[in-house]
């Protein structure tokens, strides 16, 4: 899908992402959102640039808890609170939360860090106690994905700047 106006182009591009992540398909609602963040980019639009880079990062984690991932989302976090804007700053802090939903142990954390809700069924954790405290994933051999862990322990700590 290519148009004229380039904008026009990135949200309709945004939208089918959003359809096809109500149908559980991850892969096309990533094509999507990639396809509109290049189309925002030709249009100049420096938020809605940032809004699809947090579409992107939510579908990104939603893939996989991994620490690059997680660093992207913070990095997002922190730019865009330097805006100095609450209600974009409040949307970026809803889609990085809806993007670790799916490991709803670290979803309680990043929550509870913001005063949130926790998700409905999330264990209650404290920070730093026992493995899954810290946010951190238990990988199949046992061990605790320190880098994951270290990841979200530093977006609950840019949550609570």
């Amino acid at each position: 899908m290519e148009s004229a106006d380039a904008e026009a182009e990135a949200v309709a591009h945004h939208l089918l992402a959003q359809t096809w992540n109500r149908l559980d398909k991850l892969a096309r609602a990533r094509e999507h959102v990639d396809a509109a963040r290049a189309a925002a980019k030709k249009a100049g639009s420096w938020i809605l640039e940032r809004r699809l880079a947090l579409e992107a990062s939510k579908y990104r984690l939603r893939a996989g808890m991994a620490p690059e991932a997680l660093a992207e989302a913070r990095a997002l976090a922190a730019e865009i609170r330097k805006l100095g804007f609450p209600r974009f700053e409040s949307l970026a802090w809803t889609k990085i939360a809806q993007g670790i939903l799916v490991d709803r142990v670290s979803a309680q954390v990043l929550l509870k860090a913001l005063g949130g809700p926790a998700p409905r069924g999330a264990p209650g954790p404290q920070l730093g106690h026992g493995p899954q405290g810290a946010g951190g994933r238990k990988p199949r051999n046992g061990k605790l994905d320190r880098t994951v862990a270290e990841e979200l322990q530093a977006l609950v700590a840019l949550a609570r700047e």
